[in-house]
């Protein structure tokens, strides 16, 4: 089975061999899905196909559904509200200004990730668990 391609969403990401491991499961945090298993299964393969903690991240998120993809979309937009102010202060100074103000005018997985959970495969992992803690 051959994973998804990211080079629309990095500028040209290599793209995985074609994989002998399982595909993970889609999650959507609802209950009564284990928030463990699916990290599991989706770190195996991410942590075997992908080097980059963003590969990883972004390979993780496609399996995401529901409120699950809700609470990343909005990892996202956190993220793009803390890169952009800055950003865009940078480029004042130079005048290039991005002249953007709303998070959702850029595709939000095209900002270099600043927060501390996109920055980290683990730290974005322990985030997502703590979102959707196993209920047994």
């Amino acid at each position: 089975m051959s994973f998804p391609r990211f080079g629309s969403l990095d500028g040209g990401l290599q793209s995985p061999s074609p994989a002998t491991l399982p595909q993970p499961p889609k999650f959507t945090g609802l209950p009564p899905e284990p928030t463990k298993h699916f990290i599991y299964c989706v770190s195996v393969v991410a942590k075997a196909e992908y080097a980059t903690m963003r590969d990883r991240i972004i390979f993780s998120s496609l399996f995401l559904r529901g409120p699950a993809l809700d609470w990343f979309m909005a990892l996202l937009a956190r993220n793009a509200n803390v890169y952009l102010p800055v950003e865009n202060a940078r480029r004042a100074r130079h005048e290039h200004r991005l002249d953007v103000d709303r998070a959702d005018t850029f595709g939000l997985t095209t900002l270099p990730f600043v927060l501390p959970e996109l920055t980290a495969y683990s730290a974005f992992l322990d985030a997502l668990l703590a979102a959707f803690p196993d209920r047994r």
